[in-house]
């Protein structure tokens, strides 16, 4: 009876293992949040806005603690000794969409900030740009392929961020001003 039970179990330990080693292994950083929008301190609302290339806005949460851990002597916060380079994050600023990001930079201004850009596989034009400090966060995301930004503005204390999805399209042209030329 033994020897029945063994071979189908040996082939579901092996084909858990194996199919557990292709799925790629991703941190989640960035998930929607139901907490208002006014606990962000950002002072837009979640109404309608008069802006036409403003689509949606809403609150997530940065997982603060994976880039910014405590620091075990002091207890304050510092940037996360390991590189991000190669690594995949799990991104979803609304939930409606879940996007992975690959990293491949990790950039640190300091023990308490980082920036760290990438961007998707499966879209062709699109760019990931994180920096985290230890007081406030910044976060973009652009899709060219639907020429879609998201933009993320947080709190690094509590992980509270304000997003807003942009509508490239609808976006008014930029004018740029003349240069500021110092007097001698």
């Amino acid at each position: 009876m033994l020897r029945r039970i063994i071979p189908p179990l040996l082939s579901l330990m092996l084909l858990l293992c194996v199919s557990g080693y292709a799925e790629e292994e991703r941190i989640r950083a960035l998930w929607p949040s139901a907490t208002p929008r006014q606990m962000t301190g950002d002072s837009q609302t979640l109404e309608a806005t008069d802006k036409p290339y403003i689509i949606r806005v809403g609150t997530v949460v940065l997982a603060v603690s994976v880039f910014l851990p405590p620091a075990e002597v002091s207890g304050k916060q510092a940037a996360a000794a390991a590189s991000f380079r190669d690594v995949a994050l799990s991104v979803a600023f609304f939930s409606d969409k879940e996007y992975t990001v690959g990293i491949d930079s990790d950039t640190r201004h300091g023990p308490d900030a980082m920036t760290l850009g990438g961007r998707t596989e499966d879209l062709d034009l699109s760019t990931f740009t994180m920096t985290v400090t230890r007081d406030s966060y910044l976060i973009t995301f652009q899709d060219l392929d639907t020429a879609t930004l998201y933009r993320v503005v947080g709190n690094t204390g509590t992980g509270l961020g304000a997003v807003t999805e942009i509508d490239l399209t609808k976006t008014p042209p930029i004018e740029y001003l003349p240069p500021l030329i110092p007097t001698p």
